[in-house]
């Protein structure tokens, strides 16, 4: 064991946990010579807030051994030991059954539970965290590949930064009930890139999500989208199911760019370059005998400045009359790059500062 002091400048500026100065920081080396030669046990033997700082290497996830060498890994409290490589992803592999989760949260309770898990390669899990809700994540820097699900980010806060997710069954990133920060991700060939379906209010920025074979992002209640690249998605760039606010981003090359929702809430669409999609820009869902409000989608760049070739590419009620919304796009911008606005990563102290 080392006092967390005396740790490394480097791998905490380049992995960015935050460590307590009175917490401990203990090692996994699976050939000996640390403190532990397995995560599970580390996990379960150390105490909260302190830190497994494991060493590169494969790690097979065995629900078969016995405890406290056993998987999955349960995160169980509020201050709950963090996980950190000493490398990074690409070095140090959680490598699944295909069947057992690597980790999980006890599924009822009344009290809040820390996920912090940074730097890793997680895959062939049946889901990287099996989740319970009332998660605040710490989940940076790690890879998530070939898993039959994403990560489960369900009734959540926090932080999921700087990850790959790529090759999942299912969406990427699981967001029902999430209010976190979601940025600097790469979501790729997954079934949906971000999807939720009730009551989630994340904010998603600075991410890539492309190529995946359904959607890009799906929400179903709200929705804060600030300078994400959109591109390539078979169906939908975003498929929106409540109020959203869309700014900035790059949506382009997808089977279509923008569904609206079907029903009347709030949306904002503006500073965006929408353009170059296989089917429809934007698209208004039917609502017959319902109301048809307008849509301020104006100050967007939609690949042209011609207004026809604009309004031809957006599905609305000059197109048909059971169509909910009436898309106001004039003024429009003249050439892309709408979205060149920098938007700062989020500091994990301003994250925590949220959720005091």
């Amino acid at each position: 064991m080392r006092s967390a002091t005396v740790l490394s400048a480097t791998l905490v500026v380049t992995l960015t946990l935050p460590l307590a100065t009175t917490a401990d920081v203990y090692t996994v080396v699976p050939e000996g010579g640390g403190d532990f030669t397995d995560i599970p046990t580390g996990m379960r033997t150390i105490g909260t807030d302190d830190t497994l700082l494991v060493a590169p290497g494969t790690y097979v996830v065995d629900p078969t051994l016995p405890p406290p060498g056993d998987w999955p890994i349960l995160f169980q409290y509020e201050g709950c030991p963090a996980l950190m490589s000493m490398t990074g992803a690409e070095a140090t592999i959680i490598q699944g059954d295909g069947t057992t989760p690597a980790f999980t949260t006890p599924p009822t309770r009344g009290y809040p539970i820390d996920v912090r898990i940074v730097g890793f390669t997680i895959s062939d899990t049946s889901e990287p965290v099996e989740c319970g809700g009332l998660v605040t994540f710490l989940f940076t820097d790690n890879i998530v590949e070939e898993n039959g699900y994403g990560l489960n980010a369900y009734d959540s806060v926090g932080l999921i930064a700087r990850n790959v997710f790529r090759n999942n069954g299912g969406p990427g990133i699981w967001i029902y009930h999430c209010q976190a920060i979601i940025e600097q991700n790469e979501i790729c060939y997954n079934e949906i890139g971000i999807e939720g379906f009730c009551c989630e209010e994340p904010l998603i920025r600075n991410n890539h999500v492309h190529h995946n074979s359904g959607h890009g992002i799906r929400t179903g209640f709200s929705c804060q989208a600030d300078s994400n690249l959109v591109e390539h998605n078979a169906e939908y760039g975003f498929a929106l199911g409540g109020s959203a606010e869309l700014t900035r981003n790059v949506i382009r090359w997808n089977g279509d760019g923008v569904r609206l929702p079907t029903y009347g809430t709030t949306v904002s669409i503006h500073l965006n370059d929408i353009y170059g999609n296989t089917g429809q820009n934007l698209v208004a869902g039917a609502d017959p005998g319902g109301p048809t409000p307008a849509l301020d989608a104006t100050d967007n760049w939609w690949g042209t400045t011609d207004p026809d070739e604009i309004a031809a590419g957006i599905w609305d009620c000059n197109d048909d009359p059971d169509v909910m919304w009436c898309v106001l796009f004039d003024p429009w911008c003249d050439v892309p790059g709408c979205e060149a606005i920098a938007v700062e990563p989020a500091s994990w102290g301003a994250i925590k500062a949220l959720y005091r």
